[in-house]
């Protein structure tokens, strides 16, 4: 395997900004936001937003709660406390 070797790209700042998936930095008790999905996909995408905010509120001071529910449309978020 030959690797190309390039010059001039900086190294990122480990400070900046993570692109994350979900907003569940800036949600608020009683705030909630609809993951849009096909019909056949709502039980996966509930169970995959339900993980992405347990693993996220254990970081938090105050262990913040979510909800995760299948409504018609997709999967839903809400924060509880």
């Amino acid at each position: 395997m030959v690797f190309e070797i390039e010059k001039g790209i900086a190294v990122p700042d480990p400070r900046q900004k993570v692109r994350r998936t979900y907003p569940f930095p800036d949600m608020k008790p009683g705030d909630s936001f609809l993951v849009p999905c096909k019909p056949s996909e709502t039980r996966l995408m509930g169970r995959r937003v339900g993980i992405a905010a347990r693993r996220w509120a254990l970081r938090q001071p105050g262990k913040p709660r979510f909800a995760v529910r299948q409504v018609e449309g997709g999967a839903r978020c809400w924060r509880i406390e």
